[in-house]
């Protein structure tokens, strides 16, 4: 339960989300001290769903190196599909967070930040790049992305802009909290 938001503006690559921790069977929520948006290697992400996941994705997995001749998105979507899935699928069944079965999901979905990108990682392990300079992922996007889509002409400037699409989903959704932690990562990065 999250709101992981992404917004590529002047080649920058700019990735935020809340803070909200929350248990749908027993109704309790708090606020995690830790970030959903991390940095790994030449990657940024953020990630929703299961806390293990992330942790095991930020402290535990060694993504793989992208090759510097990679630069096209179809380029980079092969590349994270050939090489940095099955890294990441073997990682998550090491540490008990998948069973290593090809119809085991990945526990949520996350955004991920290269070469100036954003990707979106499925549950099914599908990697995609959405034709908007945005994007969002866990169970407040569509808040984020109807944000995103209202602040298109009103908000230039990237910072306030994804404040601002996180608060709206934050006053609608009840599984959205603030603090917010906000990500950039420069072109050449």
């Amino acid at each position: 339960m999250t709101a992981i938001v992404g917004l590529v503006q002047d080649r920058r690559v700019w990735m935020a989300g809340d803070s909200s921790a929350n248990d749908t069977d027993s109704l309790y929520s708090t606020s995690r001290e830790q970030s959903k948006v991390f940095r790994n290697g030449q990657y940024l992400m953020g990630v929703s769903g299961q806390t293990r996941c992330a942790q095991v994705m930020r402290y535990v997995l060694i993504p793989p190196i992208m090759p510097a001749h990679i630069k096209g998105i179809d380029e980079i979507v092969e590349f994270m599909v050939r090489e940095f899935v099955p890294v990441l699928r073997t990682c998550l069944d090491e540490h008990g967070v998948t069973t290593g079965e090809v119809t085991d999901p990945f526990p949520g979905n996350a955004l991920i930040g290269v070469r100036g990108n954003i990707l979106e990682m499925e549950p099914d392990f599908q990697v995609e790049s959405n034709t908007e300079l945005f994007n969002a992922a866990g169970a407040a996007s569509a808040y984020c992305l109807g944000a995103f889509h209202a602040t298109r002409d009103l908000i230039d400037d990237p910072w306030t802009r994804i404040r601002t699409v996180l608060k709206a989903a934050a006053a609608y959704s009840m599984v959205v909290k603030a603090p917010f932690s906000v990500e950039v990562m420069e072109p050449d990065e």
